[in-house]
């Protein structure tokens, strides 16, 4: 399917969306949608649409949209991020089988991540009284990982094509990032 045609349907999946929540006046709104999800293919704007009406209330952002096409995709693919609870099974196995003699082995970054900003020989070594706050602690840790990582995705997704030096900065030789501005001066 060209653009052309992929805008078109996902106009047809805003415009069922917008009218499931009593806003199918707002023609310029739905205008902004797609041209901000034209690069997903329709398919998938339309189950994510679909995921939408079912469990919110009021008329999902782009943003909304966006992670919902990521959860289906996770799911469809089997590449989700376990919760904090699958999260914290999984480290609790590691702690019984590579303890502190053999390097743990986690199935996701973000997990592997947490743990070690947390500390691996922290963990091992925490006592039972105080296990508690090191597991409130590497939660905090893991929800903070996986967040970045959204971030990260969203930025490279969006910069993808552009060129470097595109959000006004520039690598300047031995001074590391200066403000473009600077470079080339002010021009009023």
């Amino acid at each position: 399917m060209d653009r052309k045609q992929n805008c078109i349907e996902i106009a047809k999946h805003m415009a069922v969306l917008f009218g499931a929540f009593g806003q199918s006046s707002d023609i310029d709104r739905q205008k902004i949608y797609v041209a901000d999800l034209a690069d997903f293919p329709a398919e998938l704007i339309g189950v994510a649409c679909k995921k939408l009406r079912y469990e919110s209330r009021f008329l999902p952002t782009i943003s909304e949209i966006v992670e919902a096409a990521r959860s289906l995709t996770a799911t469809n693919t089997g590449r989700r991020l376990p919760t904090w609870a699958e999260a914290q099974h999984e480290i609790e196995r590691q702690l019984n089988i590579a303890g502190n003699y053999k390097k743990p082995e986690f199935s996701c970054k973000e997990i592997e991540q947490a743990v070690k900003a947390y500390g691996w020989l922290n963990l091992c070594m925490t006592s039972q009284s105080s296990i508690s706050n090191a597991w409130h602690q590497l939660s905090k840790l893991y929800e903070q990982t996986c967040k970045y990582q959204r971030e990260e995705a969203t930025n490279r997704y969006i910069l993808k094509d552009k060129p470097q030096g595109y959000l006004g900065y520039t690598e300047a030789k031995n001074d590391g990032l200066c403000l473009l501005a600077l470079v080339l001066g002010d021009k009023k």
